[in-house]
């Protein structure tokens, strides 16, 4: 860019230069002239602009000797843009423009005195007819209306012709440039160098086309759509250097990561998007180390993607996922997401065991059969399960949880050692129970049988027919018994005047024995002795008396 505006500048100093001739060798009578160039058209797609136009030179001079004022600049036409070069740095000028119609009022010009318009116009170019110049004393005239050429007009003219000749070069150079950054990047490399820019410039130009060519990638929708991924699909065309062609193998390869790296990294895309890019063909010189590298990175990003999509899945969608897209990723990469989805599953229908009072029926809805979780999983899922059982299963001490067990409860649920311990469990306390009843029963029965007069036993259902037998029999003699007690005790109480009689008649001989001398308080009436006994046993005293 520095070199075309050392080069614009160069040709604004042939244009003053020309002006400067001019002046100099132009010696003629006080008047207004000017001179108005040929059309020059300027192609919009070779220029680099948005469409086709016309340049003319404008020239003013005043030949004569006397200062010019108010000098008015007419023309009919649809002026696109009009470059205006002063006589003077202090000059003045107003421009007053519409869509159809241009007018220019410079305010003076001295004696030899010139300025120039450089006319860029659309359609048609300027003509006399068109053009009118006037100032303050009269009309401005057409300097080659004489059809006498100056040596002045002839250097004015090769001047001017350097010039636009200068101009167009260095248009086209810009529009080449503008070209290598904003579009038309692969035409540039397409084409021969052009005799008239030089090597620097046009090395320059084609680095830049391949730059932006390959930076640019992000409107890309696919992979296919990329810059990058088409030039290294096809061949290298011929006007393309080899040192270019390697810079454009190296910036393609960067340029197609960094879209795959932008593409699979947006929070918004699904994993069938990125699937696609897996089944992409490689371009033809791309390298196939840096292939399966880049491969291996989208397989990376979507099992991650994956990962997070079916962590979202409900318990269901996550037991019907579509494992058909695991097909066409590397074995380490499937293992990690299937490790990844192993784990996720068996901790929701373990999650699902745990809370559910019914858990080996979830075991058996979702492990039975099921050929997608391993067996060794599968084990651990039946021993959660069979654990669960154990802290759900009631109290089997509590004769109903004891019954219910011994008539519902499976083998399978509890596994063969503690279902056996169970069942023990819960038949031990049924017998046990049982026990109790009858021991109750058998307690309240004697009790019945003790105080009762007679009333009738009722066999219960948990008291068998022998047993039953015994208890009546028992209850036979027991009355029997309790027949026999009455006789005994009404003869006791036959029986007790006498024992009296004969406690009254001992207590009176051991008085006797061992103190005679009491014999005597003993009245006749309160020995319970006949009275010739009594008499008998006083003098058995008078006896012991007079021994001692």
């Amino acid at each position: 860019m520095k070199k075309f505006v050392t080069q614009h500048f160069f040709s604004l100093i042939i244009s003053i230069l020309a002006g400067l001739i001019v002046l100099y060798f132009q010696q003629q009578s006080p008047e207004i002239k000017y001179t108005l160039s040929e059309n020059i058209p300027i192609i919009g797609d070779i220029a680099g602009l948005e469409k086709d136009t016309n340049i003319q030179l404008l020239e003013v001079k005043n030949t004569g000797n006397k200062e010019a004022n108010n000098i008015q600049i007419l023309l009919n036409g649809e002026i696109e843009n009009v470059s205006v070069e002063k006589n003077s740095s202090g000059d003045e000028f107003q421009i007053y423009k519409s869509h159809d119609k241009f007018e220019l009022v410079y305010t003076s010009l001295p004696v030899k005195g010139t300025f120039k318009l450089v006319i860029q116009s659309n359609l048609q170019p300027i003509k006399d007819s068109t053009l009118t110049i006037k100032h303050n004393e009269g009309q401005g005239i057409n300097a080659l209306e004489n059809h006498k050429i100056s040596f002045s007009l002839i250097i004015a003219w090769i001047i001017i012709v350097i010039y636009l000749l200068s101009t167009f070069k260095d248009l086209y150079i810009r529009s080449l440039y503008r070209k290598s950054y904003y579009f038309n990047q692969l035409n540039i490399l397409h084409k021969l160098k052009p005799w008239y820019i030089s090597n620097g410039h046009w090395k320059e130009i084609r680095n830049t086309a391949i730059d932006t060519l390959l930076t640019n990638d992000f409107d890309s929708k696919t992979i296919e759509e990329v810059a990058g991924y088409k030039l290294l699909s096809d061949d290298k065309h011929s006007n393309i250097t080899m040192n270019e062609w390697e810079k454009i193998i190296k910036s393609s390869e960067e340029q197609i990561k960094r879209w795959v790296d932008k593409y699979i990294n947006r929070s918004f895309r699904k994993s069938n998007e990125i699937s696609v890019l897996l089944k992409t063909k490689r371009p033809k010189y791309y390298s196939e180390i840096s292939w399966l590298e880049l491969i291996n990175v989208i397989e990376r990003e979507l099992v991650e993607k994956l990962k997070k999509e079916i962590g979202n899945n409900s318990f269901d969608q996550l037991m019907s996922i579509d494992f058909s897209i695991l097909n066409i990723l590397k074995r380490e990469n499937k293992e990690d997401f299937t490790y990844y989805y192993l784990q996720l599953l068996v901790n929701e229908i373990e999650s699902s065991i745990n809370e559910s009072e019914e858990p080996f029926d979830i075991y058996i809805k979702y492990c039975d059969g099921n050929d997608i979780i391993p067996q060794y999983l599968l084990n651990r899922l039946e021993r959660v399960a069979k654990n669960k059982q154990l802290i759900i299963t009631p109290n089997l001490y509590e004769k109903e949880n004891a019954e219910k067990f011994i008539e519902e409860a499976s083998e399978r649920n509890y596994g063969d050692y503690y279902f056996s311990v169970l069942s023990k469990v819960a038949r031990s306390t049924i017998e046990l129970e049982n026990k109790i009843l009858k021991y109750n029963y058998l307690n309240r029965t004697l009790r019945q049988i003790s105080n009762s007069n007679n009333e009738p036993i009722i066999k219960p259902d948990f008291l068998n027919v022998d047993e039953y037998e015994s208890l009546k029999k028992l209850f036979i003699k027991i009355n029997e018994y309790k027949s026999n007690r009455k006789e005994v005790e009404d003869a006791k109480e036959e029986l007790i005047p006498l024992k009296r009689k004969i406690e009254k008649q001992l207590s009176i001989i051991d008085i006797v024995l061992n103190n005679p001398e009491g014999i005597e308080k003993i009245e006749d009436y309160s020995s319970e002795f006949s009275p010739g006994n009594f008499r008998n046993i006083k003098e058995l005293a008078v006896k012991i008396i007079e021994g001692k």
